[in-house]
């Protein structure tokens, strides 16, 4: 008797617990799309940014049609720049663009996809096919959104990436002038000047092709580089260096460059 009253009251307790299990889950089934925004939006503002992610994931899968839809697949791609998925977070904010065009997040997501690839930009001496990828997105924002308040600092990016992948050229061409192959050298200047002429690597490009024109001995065409270089970067430290190229300073018999 004693064991069927346990068990008995085993089966009880067993058939409560999964009452307020299935009332806690028709619960959250039945929240409509504002809520269940509200409620993920609380953990993504806590720092929760995994169970955010499942939040927002449900709303998109389950409220196709709402009007936090967007918003929510916004918030996907910012919980998982938060935890520093950038490859995740990019698709998620391209996802947002390709379905839910007329947003007002367009912009914003835009924006944050070039920002994906600026925080995987590496080193200026590693492969920066990230780095190209930032400059593409970055740039169409430019032509997308002129009047954007976000245009200072996305030029500003621009400008920054520019000049890591200008240094990479111009590293290359210093090596190679190191190894005394000059005519190698001068491509990867040139490389500076054609694609990257905007960046601070550009005048020192044109001095160090320059340079390997003197040692080369041909010294017309250094004194054609020299001459531009004096025209585009007047006062500058490397048209200064320029004028003691062509005219080394002579003392006690020793010459001074």
């Amino acid at each position: 008797m004693k064991i069927h009253h346990y068990l008995t009251i085993l089966f009880t307790l067993a058939l409560a617990f999964s009452l307020i299990s299935c009332s806690s889950k028709n619960r959250n089934q039945y929240l409509s799309a504002e809520d269940s925004f509200r409620k993920a939006m609380q953990k993504f503002d806590k720092g929760k940014y995994l169970d955010a992610s499942e939040a927002f994931t449900v709303i998109t899968l389950n409220f196709s049609g709402s009007a936090v839809v967007d918003s929510a697949q916004f918030y996907l791609g910012e919980c998982n720049y938060r935890m520093k998925q950038y490859i995740v977070a990019a698709s998620e904010y391209e996802r947002l663009i390709e379905h839910y065009p007329y947003s007002g997040l367009v912009e914003s997501a835009k924006y944050q996809i070039g920002m994906c690839y600026f925080k995987l930009s590496p080193h200026y001496g590693l492969d920066q096919e990230y780095s190209q990828k930032c400059l593409d997105e970055f740039q169409e924002f430019t032509e997308y959104y002129t009047e954007s308040p976000l245009l200072p600092d996305v030029m500003n990016k621009i400008l920054e990436i520019r000049n890591k992948m200008a240094k990479k050229a111009y590293a290359s061409g210093e090596l190679y002038f190191k190894m005394h192959d000059y005519e190698s050298a001068n491509i990867y200047f040139d490389t500076v000047l054609e694609s990257y002429y905007d960046t601070e690597y550009a005048p020192k490009a044109l001095l160090k092709k320059g340079e390997s024109f003197l040692r080369m001995k041909q010294d017309d065409k250094a004194a054609v580089v020299f001459a531009k270089l004096q025209e585009k970067y007047p006062g500058s430290p490397a048209a200064k260096k320029a004028v003691l190229l062509q005219h080394p300073v002579k003392k006690h018999g020793f010459l001074f460059w």
